[in-house]
């Protein structure tokens, strides 16, 4: 009789099978516009991908060999994220070695979907690209962007994604939102199919924003006089609300961010050893 725990393993099974073939046609639609074969521009070729609606922009994009550069916003958010990403981690350390527990904490963390802000990696002297991870997205604006949020749940292992300013930490359910997840794949897998056969769909709008293609049908460039993103200027009452709760928030989210590592990093360590009894370790 089939169980969940078979169902949930064909489910990661399917999905890593997209993933795979997504990845090799990314690398053929690189190829084939000359872009190389390092994957840090595969990265972002992936990114431009799940950016644009419209195929006509990703084609002149990949001619161009353009990528999705990020806002240039104030360095004071930049700050923040930095700034809390060594409190939460400060915290974290404190846990694990009071807990005894082992792990390689990594920052700016490259991945073949993006870069994580920090990944806790299971130790047991025995490196293994199996043991458990654990991936930490940390956000100290309002701001959320679910392209990048897209591209990170493509990856099977943990995700906690943090918000300072608002006070929340989620665990997100990677095994719930498989079905999303492979929904998102197949259609990367058929534009980009699209693109390699040259029958893309041109799709007016939003995406005409910042484009570059002065030949498109439509003609509805909107790059005239783009200006680069400089200071945000917000009033004093409102700069000191952010401030107070992003600093307020710190503590609350760095003991929320290491409690669910330590018992991630606990449960996994139990199942290793449940394994290593009956001579199937994973690590």
């Amino acid at each position: 009789m089939e169980t969940n725990i078979d169902i949930i393993s064909e489910k990661t099974k399917a999905v890593s099978e997209q993933k795979d073939q997504l990845a090799k046609k990314v690398e053929e639609l690189a190829y084939s516009y000359g872009w190389g074969r390092r994957k840090s521009l595969n990265t972002a070729l992936l990114k431009l991908l799940s950016t644009h609606s419209c195929e006509g922009r990703i084609q002149n994009a990949l001619q161009n060999k353009e990528t999705e550069e990020d806002a240039k916003f104030d360095s004071y958010y930049r700050k923040k994220s930095e700034y809390a990403t060594v409190r939460i981690l400060d915290r974290l350390k404190t846990l694990l070695s009071a807990n005894g527990i082992e792990a390689l904490i990594q920052t700016e963390a490259y991945s073949t979907v993006g870069r994580y802000d920090a990944v806790i990696s299971q130790t047991n002297n025995k490196p293994s690209e199996k043991c458990k991870k654990i991936r930490i997205e940390i956000k100290a604006s309002l701001g959320l962007d679910f392209e990048q949020l897209g591209r990170y749940l493509m990856e099977p292992s943990s995700l906690i994604l943090i918000r300072v300013v608002t006070g929340q930490v989620a665990k997100l359910p990677i095994t719930e939102l498989q079905p999303y997840v492979s929904f998102t794949l197949q259609e990367l897998i058929a534009k980009t199919d699209r693109l390699l056969t040259k029958k893309c769909y041109i799709v007016p709008g939003n995406d005409c924003h910042g484009c570059q293609d002065t030949m498109c049908i439509y003609k509805r460039n909107k790059n005239k006089g783009a200006t680069k993103m400089g200071f945000i200027t917000v009033s004093d009452n409102e700069f000191t609300n952010d401030l107070t709760s992003f600093l307020k928030n710190i503590s609350f989210v760095a003991e929320k961010t290491a409690s669910i590592v330590i018992e991630e990093l606990t449960d996994s360590t139990q199942e290793n050893t449940l394994l290593t009894k009956r001579g199937d370790s994973k690590c």
